[in-house]
């Protein structure tokens, strides 16, 4: 009899945390949000860039990370982005954001040190928009100023993104 309600009692203690353990965690995940997707960003006189990207959210505030490398025997190049946002509009199909972003972009194509760095920041803020097409898919189109090649000019930037929510 001792042994059957021993083994009772760490039966229903044991439930009970397991329990609680499994109840909480999918709520925690279920805040944040992912999105993996692909950039094309304009700024100055660098053409169109093409980036991968990758999004977090967390209710409305979100980073954005994203890369572009091309490794090839005659040129050598890469931009890491670094991007945080806040979702000020929220609609069913519509969701409008202001963007911080953070570049560094870095390339042995220029022929002197005197013409271009090897290496440089652009810095800027601007909007976006995001169109949700469906439930998990979104065009983003983006829009601002940025600072250039180490904060010596002002130039427009502007995005086209698409992100699927993961």
């Amino acid at each position: 009899m001792r042994k059957l309600k021993l083994i009772i009692i760490v039966f229903l203690f044991s439930s009970q945390l397991f329990g609680q353990s499994q109840s909480a965690s999918p709520k925690l995940f279920n805040n944040f949000e992912h999105y993996i997707g692909m950039v094309a960003n304009g700024t100055g006189d660098m053409g169109m860039i093409y980036q991968l990207s990758y999004r977090l959210f967390y209710k409305n505030t979100g980073v954005n990370f994203t890369v572009y490398p091309f490794f090839s025997d005659y040129l050598n190049e890469y931009n890491l982005g670094l991007t945080f946002m806040y979702r000020f509009y929220q609609k069913k199909k519509v969701e409008l954001l202001i963007i911080q972003n953070n570049y560094y972009f870095e390339s042995d194509e220029y022929p002197s040190e005197y013409f271009y760095p090897s290496g440089y920041f652009n810095n800027g803020l601007g909007i976006e928009a995001d169109f949700i097409v469906k439930h998990d898919f979104s065009i983003d189109l983006m829009l601002g100023g940025s600072f250039y090649q180490n904060f010596e000019s002002i130039v427009p930037f502007f995005g086209l993104g698409f992100h699927y929510k993961l």
